[in-house]
Formats: structure tokens, sequence, C-alpha cells
């Protein structure tokens, strides 16, 4: 559950900006993470199965919902707008931008 979190954060908050070599965000105060108010409920489902690879039949767990999020988010955000966004975080700044590109009043 925490990388689903994590890829929320992904592709909706996190951002290093940097500015002639200074990180202009270096701490928690600028550097925005999901909060408890910014995920949804989740709800976790255990695919039960043997993978002979791996250690006593155990698979990967870690990393495959944080891309599920990212895509998910992604192709939300496509479809509401129309336009693909390929830089993350897909700000409300840059959602906006894209509409208003499609709309023609940028």
């Amino acid at each position: 559950m925490s990388q689903a979190v994590m890829g929320i954060g992904d592709v909706l908050f996190e951002e290093v900006r940097i500015k002639e070599g200074i990180v202009m965000n270096p701490n928690l105060l600028e550097y925005r993470v999901p909060t408890a108010n910014d995920i949804p409920e989740i709800s976790s489902i255990i695919a039960d199965s043997y993978e002979p690879n791996g250690p006593f039949g155990a698979k990967e767990v870690g990393e495959t919902p944080r891309a599920a999020v990212i895509s998910a988010i992604a192709n939300a955000i496509c479809n509401a707008t129309g336009n693909r966004i390929y830089t993350l975080p897909m700000t409300s700044d840059r959602i906006k931008g894209v509409i208003s590109d499609t709309k023609g009043d940028n």
C-alpha cells in the first residue's frame, strides 16, 4: 500500500526544483509529498501464486503498485483533458496548461 501512496506522490506532488545548481525545495516545507488528506481509501488484493524462482515461492511486491498508480493517473488526466502530459509531477498548473493549449487560449 505504501508504494501506491508513493506513486500518487510521484505523479501529482514530488518535484526537486533546482536553480543554478541549488535545490530550491530542500525540506518538507517546500517539497510536497502526499499527506493523509491527499490519498484515497486503498484496498489491497493479494493474489496467491507461486514463483519458482523467488525465495520460498515469493514474488516482487514493491514497485509494481507504484507503476500502476502512475499510469492510471496519467491516463485519467489524458482522458479528461484530451492531451497527454509527459512531465512529472502532473500539477494543476501543468494540467491547466494542456487545457489552455487545447482551447487555444495560450
